[in-house]
């Protein structure tokens, strides 16, 4: 018999993992608000409800082997409920909750000495004085994709576009060239990072316009990003 598994979220995500889990012996099941999106139109088996909904969550992922998210924004307490019944969840409840609060990510980056641009917490009024010179960043701290939810202040005049909700301010990063690492990790630990895509971003929508792959970067530097996102994907402890 097949396993099920039920993912949170039907959206552009969900629909290229079920592509792509076509090719395996499993059944895939989506949770999303609305059975005609994304996922819904190639997929028969979506059920109506809200990843974010702790009854709906619950129901739903008592009918699969293992559950798992394509979105972040989802009700990890009944996430934690469906563990406690012995229903796989991936990744934790814990990860989920770091990878999706901004916030919790810099700290988490800072607990396990991992670099990053240095940074402040902001409940949402706009300081006085900011700890940054311009160019700076603000980042909310949940909510934000696709360029959502993340501005940069070049200038005094940018602030008026000042976003009134907990976020965090960052030190503009001189940028290069910036890549992309994806890491794989069983659940017994073990951990493999895939070959890195570089990014390429509009500057005025902060959105990719397109991706090169295999990088151009000096394969010293590919390896080093390799053993960094290791590392970040290792301090979650979650497959």
């Amino acid at each position: 018999m097949n396993t099920t598994i039920g993912i949170l979220g039907g959206g552009q995500l969900g629909r290229m993992l079920f592509q792509q889990a076509t090719n395996y012996p499993v059944n895939l099941t989506f949770l999303d608000k609305d059975i005609n999106g994304p996922c819904g139109s190639i997929c028969r088996d979506v059920v109506e409800g809200d990843p974010m909904n702790y009854e709906d969550v619950l129901a739903f992922g008592r009918s699969c082997d293992l559950v798992s998210i394509e979105i972040e924004a989802v009700n990890t307490e009944a996430l934690r409920q469906l563990q406690e019944e012995g229903i796989q969840v991936i990744p934790s409840p814990d990860a989920i909750e770091t990878i999706r609060d901004k916030g919790l990510q810099k700290q988490y980056y800072s607990k396990y000495s991992i670099s990053t641009m240095p940074y402040q917490l902001i409940d949402s009024e706009k300081p006085k004085d900011f700890p940054f010179e311009m160019p700076f960043v603000q980042k909310l701290r949940q909510g934000g994709y696709d360029g959502k939810g993340v501005q940069v202040f070049r200038t005094k005049d940018d602030l008026k576009a000042w976003f009134a909700e907990p976020s965090l301010l960052e030190e503009a990063a001189k940028i290069q060239t910036e890549i992309a690492v994806i890491v794989g990790r069983s659940p017994s630990g073990q951990s493999i990072a895939l070959p890195e895509c570089e990014m390429v971003f509009d500057p005025v929508y902060n959105l990719v316009s397109h991706l090169q792959m295999p990088s151009s970067l000096d394969r010293t530097i590919q390896e080093e990003a390799k053993q960094l996102a290791i590392q970040v994907v290792e301090a979650l402890d979650s497959p």
